[in-house]
Parts: C-alpha cells; structure tokens; sequence
C-alpha cells in the first residue's frame, strides 16, 4: 500500500499517460499556456488579463489558422498610459440664449409715442415750453415721469398734464445730473483734444458717450424718485456694458434723425423764400409801380415771416419729441437689459426711511 504522506513519494515524478512521450532529463519544465476564456475561438489571439500593463506598441498576434479580418484578427493596440487614465478636458459650458424682440427700443418707444391720443398737439405744446428757460425742466420731468413706467412693465398712454410740480422736480434733478456729467465729460474732451489727429474724434466719442449716459442715470433716478441714485456710476456701468450699442441707439438716434429731418424742411423752406423774391425784382426791374412793387415785397415779407414762424415751431416740436422719444427708449433699453433695477426700485419704496 502507498502512503501518500510518504516522504518518498513527494518528490517523485507525475506519472505519465500511456503513449506520451517521456520527459527528458535535465529539460526546463515549460508553463503550461493560459486557458482561453469560453467562446473565444482557438485560433484568435491571445487576450491578455484585465489589469495588466501592455508595453506600449502592444499588439496581439494572431493564433494560427486566423483568417485575415475574422474573428481572430489581431485587434488594433489602444493606447494606454502608464500614469493611468488621460485627464477628461472642461467641458463648455451651456450658453443661455440672449431673448428676440419683436422690434427696437427707439421703434417701441416711437409707437407708445404715436398710438397715444393727441400726441402731435403735446408735442407742439411741450415744444414751446421748452423755449422758455427754467421751465423747460418739465419737458424732461414729464418725458422721466412716463417712461419710467416700461422697468416695470407698464404701458399706458401719455398723461394729459404736462406742468406738475412732480415733473419740474425730476426734471430738475436731471438737469443736475446732466450738468455734472457734461462738467466732466468738457473737461475730458478739451484734455484729448490736443492729441493730434485723433484728439477731435475721442472728444466727439465722450461727447456721445456723456448722451447715452446722462440719459441711463436719468432713467435710474425716475425709477428710485431720488436724486442720489442718478449718482450710481458703478450701477449704471455694469449694466451699460451689456449692449452698449444698443443704449447708444436709443439715446442718440431719434436726435440725430429728426435734426436731419428739419435740416431737408429748413433747406425746401428757404427754396420757397427764395423763390417767392423772384416775382417782386421782376417787377422793380421791369419798371412797375412804386404802389404794385411794396404790394409785392410786403406780401413775401409776409410770407417769409410765416414760414420762418412755421419753422421755429417744428423745430421745437421736433426737439421735445426727440427728447420724449429718447428717455422712452432708453426706459424699453432698462427693462431688457438691467431688469435688476425694478427690483431696486421695489425694495426702496418697501423700505422705512427715517
């Protein structure tokens, strides 16, 4: 009987199965290859563990009889890195898509002027007032006052009372606000403007700078009722540099258009004055009565005072409906860009002043 703890026993050899080729002494035992995985056919290649570190350039040899693109071709080596696996790059992040308007600050700002009943009359009106010195504040107050509504989300029509006490104080600390930024503003530009060649082009660039400004600091005043809030520089920066082409437009084009439209009505108006003196010089030249001839120059001295008159009123009703116009895109500007304020304005009137 064998004892399978027998000391002896340990050490002998395996016994070899019939017909199998005895081991020859002294060779090196060879390890016995590694065990396919189950479904891997026998000719594909080699696959090696998980884990384990593939030197780079690695590529799997196919196991004999493998077909050229079978299934035991030899797969491509996907690069690794022997410091583990590639930091993943930032992402970007999602971009919040800026809102479509159905029209232009200055467009909506011009239709609430339009659609409100008897517009033209109040501007002829708000004209004349503004050729009168001091009172001319409420031409700015009354154009503050309206438009300080559109933050809020408001729309009515133009208030029929124009001279209030409310519409002289605001337009009042406007005119403060205006003449501290134009201080400034003058200052800067005569500084610049020494500068050869490009000095006059920055002064005209602070000059529609102080505009577009003046009329946001305005607006933020309305808004708070407060002459310390159209101080709020850093406020009014930080949202200026949202669309600052935008607000540029708003508070700058409705100036420049209907200054070019009474420009081409003043050019045809002295056309017509010219014109008209063409018919009293033919009669003084032809030899007409001295009667005739004062008939003739006193009726386009008429005339010419009429059209003069005529001008001088559409010229202030142009300038106080570019002024209405303007604090009105510029309110439509606020309320798209730097909705903030009303939040401002809201919590300054909830809050108990002492």
């Amino acid at each position: 009987m064998t004892d399978h703890n027998d000391p002896a026993q340990q050490g002998a050899p395996a016994p070899q199965p019939e017909g199998a080729p005895a081991a020859q002494p002294g060779a090196a035992q060879q390890p016995a290859p590694a065990a396919q995985p189950q479904g891997v056919p026998a000719g594909a290649a080699a696959i090696p563990p998980q884990g384990a570190y593939q030197q780079p350039g690695y590529q799997a040899q196919p196991g004999p009889g493998a077909a050229p693109g079978g299934p035991g071709a030899p797969v491509p080596p996907q690069p690794q890195s022997p410091y583990g696996a590639a930091p993943v790059p930032p992402q970007p992040q999602p971009v919040e898509p800026r809102p479509v308007y159905a029209e232009g600050c200055v467009k909506a700002a011009l239709n609430d002027l339009t659609t409100s009943e008897g517009w033209k009359g109040r501007m002829v009106l708000l004209g004349l007032i503004g050729c009168v010195p001091i009172l001319n504040f409420v031409v700015y107050g009354y154009g503050l006052n309206w438009s300080r509504e559109v933050p809020f989300g408001a729309k009515t029509p133009m208030p029929r009372q124009m001279v209030s006490g409310r519409n002289f104080e605001i337009g009042f600390y406007y005119f403060v606000i205006a003449l501290v930024v134009g201080l400034v503003v003058g200052i800067a530009s005569a500084i610049v403007g020494w500068v050869p060649l490009l000095g006059w082009a920055a002064a005209l660039a602070l000059m529609l700078f102080s505009a577009m400004f003046t009329l946001l600091l305005g607006t933020r005043m309305a808004m708070m009722g407060s002459l310390g809030e159209g101080f709020q520089v850093g406020r009014a920066w930080d949202v200026l540099k949202r669309n600052w082409t935008g607000l540029l437009a708003a508070g700058v084009l409705p100036d420049l258009v209907v200054g070019l439209v009474l420009l081409v009505v003043g050019v045809l108006f002295m056309g017509i004055g010219f014109a008209g003196m063409i018919g009293p010089l033919m009669a003084l030249s032809s030899g007409a009565t001295a009667g005739s001839a004062a008939m003739a120059v006193g009726s386009m001295g008429i005339i010419g005072f009429v059209l003069v008159l005529v001008w001088y009123v559409l010229c202030a009703a142009g300038s106080a409906m570019a002024t209405i116009v303007s604090l009105r895109a510029v309110a439509h500007w606020v309320g798209r860009y730097a909705p903030e304020w009303a939040a401002d304005a809201w919590r300054a009137v909830q809050t108990p002043r002492y």
